[in-house]
């Protein structure tokens, strides 16, 4: 015979799948009843089953979500100190949209002759 709180679970993940639609409200009440019903370790392998079917992408863009700062670190500061330490402090803290967004606004600044030697800067380290 089935657990009952596993029972409870596996109706409550039926039920959130057809109310969903493309929306997340339903999934709140869902992550509710896997708090409640069941234990850590079987909610960390639910997560990681749900994440290993994710592409890297989607599961990086999951867990940026549900990890991450929500609304990133804002633009990056005036610096003070060496530029490019403040840099990677900032890019700790941004989010995948912010990274994404200044990265690109940031190549696109740059003359032609800097944007080709980033790029083979760039490439050369993919290469190694």
């Amino acid at each position: 015979m089935a657990n009952l709180a596993h029972a409870a679970v596996a109706r409550m993940v039926r039920d959130t799948l057809a109310l969903a639609g493309d929306g997340l409200e339903p999934f709140w009440g869902l992550s509710v009843v896997l708090r409640a019903k069941l234990s850590p370790w079987e909610r960390q392998s639910l997560a990681w089953a749900a994440l290993m079917a994710c592409d890297d992408e989607e599961a990086e863009g999951i867990a940026e979500r549900v990890l991450g700062p929500p609304e990133g670190a804002g633009h990056p500061p005036v610096p003070f100190m060496d530029v490019a330490e403040e840099a990677m402090q900032w890019a700790a803290w941004a989010s995948r949209e912010e990274l994404k967004t200044y990265l690109l606004a940031c190549f696109n600044a740059l003359p032609a002759t800097e944007r080709a030697k980033f790029l083979s800067l760039v490439m050369g380290a993919r290469a190694a």
